[in-house]
């Protein structure tokens, strides 16, 4: 049975009479991939090329090919909120800077296999942090510090969003 042939009973369809007779005439044939294939493979195919040589666009998979695809996607990007507060009165008393943060991660892999259409992996929300530094201190002639903190905290645990097996 040819290559097409089990493809159609696999898959239940069928391919087009113009390119069942492309692949009898060897016109999608572009022979064995291998790290040689410039020097062993293209030398003996180029003198009657198959369709579309060195374009990559039509090239029939053998059925275990089609069954071992995949695809595979990695997720890391972080959103970060920042605030800033400003002392409006009394600027030549006190030296003010107060400001806070809040960040939110997200990390994962997932890999999609075509043939059983689903997903393997897991997303993830990372650990939320929240954070502020302040540094109040009064200026002229008692100078001494009010506030002075740089802390962050964590406020969550990694959340997971989806993960094992599963299907959309």
């Amino acid at each position: 049975m040819q290559i097409l042939e089990q493809l159609e009973e696999k898959y239940g369809f069928a391919y087009p009479e113009l390119y069942k007779r492309l692949y009898a005439d060897g016109m999608l044939d572009w022979g064995q991939s291998s790290p040689d294939w410039f020097r062993e493979v293209y030398p003996a195919i180029k003198e009657n090329p198959p369709l579309l040589l060195l374009m990559n666009d039509f090239e029939v998979l053998p059925v275990k090919d089609i069954d071992e695809m995949f695809l595979e996607a990695s997720l890391k990007g972080c959103i970060e909120i920042g605030l800033k507060a400003e002392l409006l009165a009394a600027k030549k008393y006190v030296d003010f800077y107060v400001s806070g943060f809040g960040e939110g991660c997200g990390s994962g892999k997932l890999k999609y296999s075509f043939t059983k259409q689903e997903f393997e992996g897991g997303v993830y929300l990372d650990p939320i942090i929240l954070g502020v530094k302040a540094k109040i201190k009064s200026k002229g002639v008692l100078e001494f510090e009010l506030v002075d903190i740089d802390k962050s905290w964590s406020i969550t645990d990694k959340i997971p969003l989806k993960e094992g097996r599963f299907k959309l």
